[in-house]
């Protein structure tokens, strides 16, 4: 019988939902150097793990059940292995984050760990959940082509046992109601997320015409996701007689982002873009369910920033920061990885770097506070009244606002939204209503938005 049982990690892998797998990640290092019981674990992907038939023949989320029955079987088995039950850290990355936050949120995950960490994902991303209506043409075509949409879905609608579906609204709605664990909640990103897009470029830069498309891009899969909740609102029979000005959502994004003088070096335009990217599809959603998360229990927010610095590993060139996962190379202790080649000589700073974030992470789960006594490092509790983020780079700074802008997600949470609201343009309205209902939003927007976020 263990009279001092280790803390547990459950670690939810990365891989869209559709790849990745529980066996690469080697939990040797961080069982031996921080005393804890590392667990890796496999679910189902793709079309195994997310198919509905939008029925209770096949209502979705077979993926979630499967983490679901893992943290089960923790519950009841851990202890044999020297594991503390009562203390397990519910980890992930990327669909694994998204996870995380999806678990806070079901009942049916409720009391199966003690503390949550989600990293470059959240449950309130704008790709964090499926609609039905993806769904439903996935099925209709078997869309073999379209498997990046496998993923998450409200199945409580679809669910004829009771008690047995895996989310019953949407997390939003959960996160606003109060029905999500209240446990101890760390959460961020990396500076660069989706710089992978650009690696292979020969030219590493985008022209302002790339830019503008992209931002275009953003838009209309803004418009594609107003159009199919209008969808899901009507009758089978819904003809789709709503519209959507995405000009108004481009000048939106556009004004925010472009900086004063404008940018005339196409390799400043990518690194602003990519900076963009990062705070919509990641970095705000992390803010606001830390927002949720801070009342009722320590929260702490972190942008990672810290550039790896062993050669051949992989090089990157001068202008790419921290691309998505390459925290993961420091939060799992891979300098200590035998599996790794041994020829690979790590940089002695990167070591380091992986003994502070192996000891914040772990910290955390033990005391809730991710900041030993040892370690001579400031990180502040994120709050309502001071939404603290570190920044993990060589320094381990707090951001003091000068290399974070938190305004950007006050922009994507709560401006964008009104925006949207009001670029959209319904059947129901007379073509002069509509038109004064837009000439009135659009008004209203653009004063809200010099008094609020411009000034």
């Amino acid at each position: 019988k263990v009279t001092d049982p280790w803390p547990v990690i459950v670690w939810l892998h990365p891989g869209d939902f559709r790849v990745g797998a529980a066996n690469f990640w080697d939990g040797s290092a961080l069982a031996v150097k921080q005393k804890v019981i590392v667990v890796t674990l496999g679910f189902r992907l793709g079309i195994f793990g997310f198919l509905t038939t939008l029925d209770n023949e096949i209502p979705g989320n077979n993926g979630l059940l499967d983490q679901v029955a893992a943290l089960d079987w923790v519950q009841r088995n851990i202890q044999l292995f020297g594991g503390a039950p009562s203390k397990v850290l519910l980890a992930g990355h990327g669909a694994g984050g998204i996870s995380v936050g999806l678990h806070l949120v079901s009942p049916l995950s409720a009391g199966k760990f003690s503390h949550a960490i989600a990293m470059s994902g959240s449950a309130l991303a704008p790709h964090a959940l499926q609609r039905k209506k993806v769904q439903a043409n996935l099925i209709d075509s078997l869309a073999v082509d379209n498997v990046d949409a496998w993923g998450p879905i409200l199945d409580q609608p679809f669910v004829n046992e009771s008690g047995r579906f895996f989310l019953a609204e949407l997390p939003v709605d959960s996160f606003q109601s109060g029905r999500f664990a209240k446990v101890p909640f760390l959460t961020g990103y990396v500076k660069m997320e989706d710089a992978w897009e650009f690696f292979d470029s020969t030219e590493n830069r985008i022209t302002q015409e790339q830019y503008e498309a992209n931002i275009m891009k953003f838009a209309q899969e803004t418009e594609i996701e107003l159009m199919e909740e209008e969808e899901e609102k009507m009758d089978e029979d819904y003809s789709g007689n709503c519209t959507v000005n995405t000009q108004l959502l481009v000048d939106s994004i556009s004004f925010y982002y472009s900086p004063h003088p404008p940018i005339v070096d196409d390799t400043v335009r990518l690194q602003q873009y990519l900076t963009l990217s990062a705070e919509r599809k990641y970095g705000a959603g992390a803010f606001r369910q830390a927002y949720f998360m801070c009342p009722h229990g320590p929260t702490y927010v972190y942008r990672f920033d810290y550039k790896l610095k062993t050669n051949g590993i992989m090089d990157l060139p001068d202008w790419l920061e921290v691309p998505h996962m390459f925290e993961l190379i420091f939060v799992w202790g891979m300098p200590y990885w035998s599996s790794l080649p041994s020829a690979t000589v790590w940089n002695a700073a990167d070591k380091r770097t992986a003994d502070v974030i192996m000891a914040m992470w772990t910290s955390f789960l033990r005391t809730s506070n991710p900041i030993q006594s040892s370690l001579n490092i400031k990180w502040d509790k994120f709050t309502a009244e001071n939404p603290a983020v570190i920044l993990l780079d060589r320094n381990f700074d707090m951001n003091d606002g000068s290399l974070l802008n938190y305004k950007s997600f006050e922009f994507w949470n709560e401006y964008y939204p009104r925006v949207t609201e009001a670029a959209k343009i319904c059947c129901n309205l007379t073509a002069t209503a509509a038109r004064t209902r837009y000439d009135f939003f659009a008004t209203v927007i653009v004063i809200g938005a010099n008094l609020r976020f411009f000034h």
